[in-house]
């Protein structure tokens, strides 16, 4: 029997409900990005329910490394990172199948207020502990985003799990390469630690420790520290620690949160706070704030005019909310 033809990218893109991938069928389509799409599914034997996504492999080097991906988040195990539990070689491309977290991306409840203020703590401390978990096995995420956050309620609990690991490197081994491809650099850039713009960066954990100050920012004050749609704008504000200090917009915020915030927001890495378990026991005031607060120029910080609307937090989220994926 002929091997089974690549699906073209009309074909590929046009995957509905019915399809059957391996012994998934999918359900519905969950998102897609540029190389791939994440599909809902259940397996057609067994009835479990899966998310299924699909990476679009145009080359070989595209294809070992999507393999490579599958079989770095296969290792990891730890309850604030979505499971891999299967990798399938299809016409669709190459297909990873993970957990399916019944919740939107936090990026969405950060827009729509979904969560209450004891919610944002709790995604603060799983996406602390995941991240002190891969630097302590020597895995740089790289890509961490409120996109890559996924959230899940259900009757007894609320959980955080941080996904897509794309971008993720260790930090020794055969695959601690520089970047994707020569000359490109993957991630997102209001979330990127500057020095991966500048050129070729080596995967180092004060990567990981930028971009998740830059979450914790938007987590705690309502808003990103750099203006996203200002692109001419956002490198030069990166570089010189132009953001409006977290005690100006939340002056309530304990200040070793907002420690941990400043000190993994510092442009310079060697000034920064080097790791996840640092930065875990600096926001949980296990460390004392200094250096990282008072090392941080409060009034080249308050040059920033930002016209960035800061939501209430105070607010209840379903005083704001439009309906939709926070049960009631």
């Amino acid at each position: 029997m002929e091997p089974e033809q690549p699906a073209s990218s009309e074909q590929r893109l046009s995957l509905r409900p019915g399809h059957q991938i391996g012994p998934y069928v999918v359900d519905r389509l969950v998102g897609r990005g540029g190389f791939s799409v994440v599909l809902a599914a259940h397996h057609a034997e067994l009835g479990t329910r899966h998310a299924l996504k699909c990476v679009f492999v145009d080359s070989e080097f595209l294809r070992r490394k999507a393999l490579r991906t599958a079989a770095l988040q296969a290792s990891l195990n730890h309850p604030a990172i979505v499971s891999s539990t299967d990798l399938i070689e299809s016409r669709f491309g190459v297909v990873v199948v993970f957990d399916l977290i019944d919740g939107p991306p936090l990026d969405q409840a950060l827009a729509r207020n979904l969560l209450a203020a004891g919610e944002r703590d709790q995604v603060a401390s799983a996406l602390l502990n995941a991240v002190a978990w891969l630097h302590g096995n020597d895995i740089v995420h790289r890509d961490i985003k409120a996109a890559n956050v996924l959230l899940e309620w259900s009757l007894s609990s609320f959980r955080a799990l941080l996904t897509d690991f794309g971008e993720a490197r260790p930090l020794t081994g055969p695959f601690n390469t520089l970047e994707t491809e020569p000359g490109f650099v993957a991630g997102t850039l209001d979330c990127m630690a500057p020095e991966r713009r500048m050129g070729p960066c080596a995967p180092d954990p004060r990567q990981d420790t930028y971009s998740l100050g830059c979450l914790l920012y938007r987590l705690y004050c309502g808003r990103p520290p750099f203006d996203p749609a200002d692109s001419d704008m956002l490198l030069t504000h990166q570089r010189h620690e132009v953001f409006v200090p977290p005690l100006e917009l939340v002056p309530h915020l304990p200040e070793h949160r907002a420690a941990a915030i400043v000190g993994s927001l510092r442009a310079d890495p060697r000034d920064r706070i080097p790791d996840g378990q640092t930065l875990r026991a600096v926001f949980h005031g296990d460390l004392g704030p200094d250096p990282w607060l008072h090392g941080y120029d409060p009034i080249r910080g308050n040059s920033a005019e930002s016209t960035l609307p800061v939501l209430d937090l105070d607010t209840t989220p379903a005083e704001i909310s439009t309906g939709g994926n926070r049960p009631v």
